[in-house]
């Protein structure tokens, strides 16, 4: 995670945006929300900067569409003041997403099929398991930067050089990577695709392995060929680990509302048996604070309902709180923490180790240099800009 989210100073705005996006809304909790839109001091505007902020604009207005909350456009408005109605822009952002979406998604129709062609069965991980479902309609709200598609270790030089003869192009200066390949571009299409050797970075890979990502994956068929995803119960445990423990939001405190809300509307499915066996897991391999302390962040935010078969301990909730109060402190103290993290981590011995696959006695060393060099030469004069914008944000 290399972005950090603006301030959130309004508590009362991140509240109302966790009830418009909560999971099992009310003819009630509508109905309290319309009242709210029309009281002193509401600011749509204030809303949807807030939720551009945090990478949840496309949900926002889903749910404003699901729960007929957006203000009806006067029948009577000239063309100008209609084409400014909060309404109209809203659904002019939704469909820009939604173009945005089936590019992603004719994509994966094409690639899935080539890949199938030479004998790989890819796994498709995080957002890109949406880019195959209607139902229910909050998939198609789940915005997503790239496609991330897993195939076995051996087969990933092949399944580069297969997307490259149907047209993509690879990275050139690609950042030093541990679990997939240089990102895959076609030129004049959306997004990216990474080729996964791993499911997670190497950070989070002890406690979800991808050999175990790969026995839990489930086939289905897809765009006349074959994939294979992860149940719910294992997506929602993956995302979990991705974002709380190979991003470091647990260990930076980070706020993480897009991937709290996936896992408020995946979790809100699941059974008691599925949750069983995720709150097993996570406790044998050591996260089960970090689960709690997710969950507990959902709950706060979105109401999401805490499962019976999940413990949450005082850590956990004492975390949670720790999470909401960061997001809220001055931006300059949340990036101070931020990118130090970030520094310690990029030039810890095991993470330089691992990215660049050095041994011996002076792997540490030019491992340091390497990722300095690399530094340098990606950022090079613009780093000095890019230091003076962050440390000015709000």
């Amino acid at each position: 995670m290399d972005h950090l989210a603006p301030s959130i100073f309004d508590d009362d705005l991140l509240a109302l945006l966790g009830r418009i996006l909560e999971p099992d809304p009310t003819p009630e909790s509508t109905s309290g929300l319309r009242l709210r839109f029309f009281q002193p001091g509401f600011s749509w505007q204030a809303l949807v900067d807030l939720a551009i902020a945090q990478d949840v604009l496309p949900a926002l207005i889903f749910s404003l569409k699901q729960r007929c909350l957006l203000p009806p456009i006067p029948a009577t408005a000239a063309d100008d003041l209609r084409a400014a109605h909060v309404t109209h822009q809203l659904e002019a952002a939704y469909q820009r997403h939604l173009e945005r979406q089936a590019d992603l998604s004719e994509q994966l129709v094409e690639v899935v099929p080539a890949l199938n062609r030479r004998g790989i069965v890819p796994a498709l991980l995080k957002g890109a398991v949406h880019l195959t479902l209607s139902e229910p309609p909050w998939h198609k709200a789940r915005s997503m930067r790239d496609i991330d598609i897993l195939v076995p270790t051996s087969e990933a030089p092949n399944a580069n050089r297969i997307l490259q003869s149907i047209g993509y192009r690879s990275d050139l200066d690609p950042p030093p990577l541990d679990r997939h390949l240089p990102e895959l571009r076609f030129p004049g299409r959306c997004g990216t695709i990474e080729i996964h050797m791993h499911a997670l970075a190497f950070s989070a890979r002890r406690m979800f392995t991808t050999e175990e990502v790969w026995a839990r994956t489930e086939e289905r068929a897809f765009a006349g060929g074959t994939l294979r995803v992860l149940p719910w119960e294992w997506h929602l445990f993956h995302g979990m680990l991705h974002h709380q423990v190979a991003d470091r939001g647990y260990s930076r405190r980070l706020l993480a509302i897009k991937g709290l809300w996936e896992f408020t509307m995946v979790g809100n499915g699941l059974s008691p048996e599925a949750w069983n066996s995720v709150v097993d897991h996570a406790s044998e391999c050591g996260v089960i604070d970090v689960l709690a302390s997710w969950a507990s962040q959902a709950n706060r935010l979105f109401g999401f309902k805490i499962p019976s078969e999940l413990p949450i301990s005082d850590r956990a909730r004492a975390h949670a709180d720790a999470t909401f109060k960061r997001a809220s402190a001055p931006y300059k103290i949340r990036w101070a923490y931020f990118t130090g993290d970030r520094l310690r981590f990029a030039f810890r011995r095991e993470t330089l180790a691992v990215r660049y696959g050095l041994t011996g006695a002076d792997s540490l060393t030019k491992a340091t240099l390497r990722h300095m060099i690399f530094l340098t030469r990606r950022y090079g004069s613009r780093a000095a800009q890019w230091l003076q914008r962050q440390t000015r944000s709000p």
